[in-house]
């Protein structure tokens, strides 16, 4: 288990690459078919809210 810990990049390394990976994925992604949703919009206030002020 050692050997294999000793083998990854530093962690400041390991964050950026794992970033770049997931905003890649979303770039190309995105355009294709992923979209979101808001599950309750009835629950959205005036000011965007989830909870009542």
């Amino acid at each position: 288990m050692e050997r294999v810990g000793n083998k990854l990049p530093e962690p400041f390394t390991l964050f950026g690459l794992l970033f770049l990976v997931v905003v890649a994925m979303s770039t190309v992604v995105a355009p294709a078919w992923a979209s979101t949703s808001h599950p309750e919009p009835e629950r959205i206030t005036s000011e965007g809210h989830l909870w009542p002020a």
